[in-house]
């Protein structure tokens, strides 16, 4: 580990204000109930809510699992795994996902199954599951369940129309059916959707390819309060954040930017520039697209998204006011020498182009770059990706200085992660074969390995002392 001397006694109650733990998602709420945590994408939570620095694997619910308990499939192989399961998250007292799959009794009889599914974050016990129309079934790996005001929305076809499902999430009593009067063909321009203080915000996007679409708002009876035109992407797990009255999304291709929007009305009101992102070394001339911003006490922090995740891109990690128009500090860690690492960038880089890119950004020494969502937590910016680390490992975490943007320290961990998560003085990243846990001071407590490889592009859940992953065949908790 490479670790800078940690003299921040005086600064830390100032940095605090700036970006310590006094948004609802950074420690006053115990459910989970969006892609990291909440709209904000904090990925922070009491301590109460993880399951501490020395975790083990309690449960796993797969596929199979599924079709056993509501397709009376006992035969694991009898099932084609269509589909993949959603994110978690953890609602009053449960944890829910949507999953997709395909039971084949007989090779000429198949029957897709489509399932929001809710279990018990202790045992793993299935408390209630519903069937889902067979036309969301191929989209259920964006379309997970978003908790809100006693409610677990869940998104659905009915009748070539997108609408919302609300249920109980305690029992699965159906309270509502929310029309959107958008339609099945629109399904894959839909993204994610996201509820906060009775307000259900999605985007759709327009069929121009140029990243533009609308940003829809929709009361929890399904009326559309508002519609505006604003840049979309549909290749992102999540399109928008919500925090301080406010709804972002990302504006990619030549000016790329964080646009905001007021939540009551819509109306455009805060634009910040990313001027000078590295060039993408995947996707010529342009920089890696930003995953959507972190928002905490009135600050926004971002690292590259999933291209820059999948191809270990070119990206950095940056933080900016939101009420500004320039970024307050930019982060890249030093460069590892990992040759294998370098030599494999991108897309048909032949090895002048490679030179030339490494000499522009200083990395003649080697190759960093980090992606995926940051954690904030006392006065830390925790962030993973490419980097020296002071191991052989090329993959890290990283924690840097949130008023500043100084390194405090760097961990190694497995390559492959994307969206740490924080449960007190606790990170815990998930990667492709297991999870790393690591103390906001530095220290690596442990690695658990997953009998089933994770998804780590979608973000772990905490809740109810647990933490809770999406494999590529079901969910696995640790406690």
């Amino acid at each position: 580990m490479r670790r800078r001397a940690l003299l921040r006694a005086g600064a830390v109650a100032g940095v605090a204000a700036l970006a310590g733990c006094s948004g609802s998602e950074n420690g006053d709420e115990s459910d989970w109930t969006a892609f990291r945590g909440g709209p904000a994408r904090s990925g922070v939570r009491p301590a109460a809510s993880g399951p501490g620095d020395s975790p083990e694997i309690t449960w796993e619910l797969t596929q199979a699992d599924i079709a056993g308990e509501f397709d009376e499939m006992d035969d694991p192989d009898a099932v084609r795994f269509g589909g993949v399961p959603s994110w978690p998250v953890v609602v009053d007292g449960v944890v829910a996902w949507t999953d997709g799959y395909t039971a084949a009794p007989q090779i000429d009889s198949t029957e897709a199954s489509t399932r929001v599914v809710a279990a018990d974050p202790a045992t793993g016990s299935i408390r209630w599951s519903k069937r889902l129309s067979d036309e969301v079934a191929d989209a259920a790996e964006w379309f997970a369940p978003t908790g809100d005001d006693g409610r677990l929305y869940v998104p659905e076809v009915v009748d070539d129309e997108f609408v919302l499902v609300a249920f109980d999430p305690s029992d699965g009593t159906e309270l509502d059916r929310l029309e959107t009067g958008l339609s099945f063909g629109q399904l894959f321009t839909i993204t994610q959707p996201v509820a906060h203080d009775g307000t259900i915000y999605l985007t759709t996007e327009d069929d121009t390819g140029d990243g533009t679409g609308r940003l829809r708002a929709f009361d929890d009876d399904g009326t559309e309060e508002w519609s505006v035109e604003a840049p979309v992407s549909t290749s992102a797990q999540v399109s928008v954040t919500v925090a301080e009255g406010q709804v972002w999304t990302t504006q990619w291709g030549e000016s790329p930017a964080f646009v905001a929007y007021d939540a009551t009305d819509g109306s455009e009101t805060t634009r910040v520039p990313l001027t000078g992102l590295p060039p993408s070394i995947a996707v010529a001339e342009r920089p890696a697209v930003p995953a959507a911003p972190t928002i905490v006490d009135g600050w926004l922090y971002a690292a590259g998204g999933l291209n820059a995740f999948y191809f270990n891109d070119l990206a950095q990690l940056l933080a900016a006011n939101v009420d500004s128009t320039d970024a307050r500090w930019r982060y890249r860690p030093p460069g590892t020498e990992q040759a294998d690492l370098i030599n494999d960038l991108g897309f048909d880089i032949d090895e002048t182009a490679l030179e030339s890119v490494l000499e522009q950004h200083e990395f003649e020494q080697g190759y960093a770059t980090l992606y995926g969502y940051p954690a904030v937590v006392d006065g830390l910016v925790i962030a993973t990706g490419i980097g020296e680390t002071g191991e052989e490992s090329p993959g890290g975490l990283f924690a840097v200085d949130a008023e500043t943007g100084d390194e405090e320290w760097a961990t190694p961990v497995q390559q492959g992660g994307f969206a740490p998560v924080v449960a007190g003085e606790t990170a815990y990243l998930v990667t492709g074969g297991g999870v790393d846990v690591v103390s906001t001071d530095g220290s690596h407590r442990r690695r658990i390995e997953l009998d089933t490889p994770a998804r780590p592009e979608l973000s772990p859940a905490l809740g109810e002392g647990g933490l809770f992953a999406t494999t590529t065949d079901g969910v696995v908790a640790l406690r």
